[in-house]
């Protein structure tokens, strides 16, 4: 477990509830990007009302922002609905961009710079929405074993090489360090 505790890793079901019902300051501001938790939620909750749909759970949606109040909304809906799934590229290039899209095909991107993307992927732009969603709900059991976002990486010898992150492996070190430090 990485040094983890068994306590911490028996109650990640629990702690993401927990995350999911929401901010317990939504006014605080997310690191240092300017967005609240609030306006994070609210982000959130648009998109996962979009996830939610049948025809969104299967899909693969590229997630290239350097925002990291968008990377946190995606996230949120994502393990909320268990869907769709978050590819993450480790450059914004077109080559990087094509190259994914031949390994992982997608035809949405979640961006805020929509450049350099395939021909025929649409966009997802997203606002802070003016009503403040204060929780996500779950839209089924929580199986912490769903591989919700993988990492689309150049590789130490410059092949592509994707890394899969399941809710259990992603949140329980992200619990473990937010308590340990």
């Amino acid at each position: 477990m990485n040094g983890q505790s068994k306590d911490s890793f028996d109650r990640l079901p629990e702690k993401l509830t927990a995350l999911l019902r929401g901010p317990q300051h939504p006014e605080a501001e997310f690191l240092f990007s300017g967005r609240t938790f609030g306006e994070i939620f609210s982000m959130a909750g648009a998109l996962q009302a979009r996830f939610s749909l049948p025809d969104w759970k299967e899909k693969s949606i590229c997630l290239s922002t350097k925002d990291r109040s968008l990377m946190a909304a995606a996230m949120l809906a994502a393990i909320s609905c268990q869907g769709p799934h978050l590819i993450i590229p480790y450059s914004d290039s077109q080559t990087v961009l094509n190259e994914m899209g031949r390994q992982v095909p997608y035809d949405t991107a979640l961006t805020d710079v929509p450049s350099h993307f395939p021909a025929g992927v649409s966009f997802i732009h997203l606002e802070p929405e003016e009503v403040s969603t204060l929780g996500l709900q779950q839209q089924r059991a929580l199986n912490p074993d769903f591989p919700f976002l993988s990492l689309f990486t150049g590789g130490s010898t410059g092949r592509p090489k994707i890394w899969q992150k399941t809710i259990r492996n992603l949140f329980s070190e992200a619990f473990y360090l937010s308590e340990k430090f």
